[in-house]
């Protein structure tokens, strides 16, 4: 697996995480990766033909094999499967950034039939035509950054509330209570919840467990013989036997039995 980032231009850098390209090169095997929940959702390009599958599977059995799809992983993980040599390209938003570009959140988008214009989904046909026509991911960037440049500006009022209350949980891994939120925000526990969901797509104790379920990644990535009562408390979960249910909620499996085949988390929708 070849993983590679690219940091966007500064203008919209607070809209856009990074963008990324991901390609599978010649397994031997059909190979199969565990995608897990991320507070960052991505648009995600596949760049394989019909003879080259690359397959999005959720317990919901959503498929996928060419074309675009919206990655906000939330609830459970996704399985990655690549039959043959694949490659695929992402634009990985904040996550305030995919309202502020198009005005609704990937998962209001998600839930829309596909006989419903709307936005996201002309962004995303477009997105997919010019990204598909380059030929080095350099080519695929640049063709991502004209687009996301020629959107036109949306007026979101209440979008950097929302920032500041996705800021504070990400930068305390989830440990905060509503209360002290809703005061960060000026805004009632109730106001607060609705202005979030609509602009993020889930509730902000959802996107905080989220958040703190990424970071026990990103601390196995720093110190990979972290035993589990350690990273638990690093994370913030309350004690170990926390810990292993919200990782079972999530990967349904134990930590013991995720990481037993050397398996680690695919980037493809981002860390806390």
């Amino acid at each position: 697996m070849v993983w590679q980032e690219f940091t966007p231009s500064a203008s919209l850098q607070n809209i856009v995480e990074c963008y990324w390209a991901y390609e599978e090169p010649n397994p031997a095997a059909p190979r199969q990766h565990a995608v897990l929940p991320s507070p960052k959702p991505s648009i995600i390009v596949v760049l394989g033909q019909h003879e080259q599958p690359v397959v999005f599977e959720s317990t919901s059995g959503q498929r996928i094999t060419e074309g675009w799809m919206l990655g906000q992983v939330t609830d459970h993980r996704l399985s990655l499967r690549c039959a043959r040599p694949a490659s695929l390209f992402g634009v990985m938003f904040q996550p305030t950034g995919f309202y502020q570009l198009l005005g609704m959140s990937m998962a209001a988008a998600a839930s829309m039939g596909p006989e419903q214009a709307c936005a996201p989904r002309q962004f995303g046909e477009a997105l997919t035509r010019r990204v598909q026509a380059a030929t080095s991911p350099a080519e695929r960037v640049a063709a991502a950054e004209e687009l996301l440049l020629a959107q036109p500006v949306r007026p979101t009022p209440g979008t950097p509330v929302v920032e500041v209350v996705a800021a504070a949980l990400r930068q305390r891994r989830g440990q905060v209570y509503a209360d002290e939120l809703a005061r960060l925000a000026h805004l009632s526990r109730r106001q607060l919840e609705r202005r979030f969901r609509e602009a993020v797509g889930v509730s902000p104790k959802l996107f905080a467990e989220i958040s703190r379920f990424a970071r026990v990644f990103e601390l196995l990535k720093e110190q990979p013989h972290t035993n589990w009562h350690d990273l638990a408390q690093a994370c913030g979960y309350f004690d170990q036997a926390h810990f292993i249910r919200e990782f079972r909620r999530f990967t349904e499996e134990t930590p013991a039995a995720f990481f037993q085949h050397g398996r680690d988390a695919d980037p493809l929708f981002g860390s806390a």
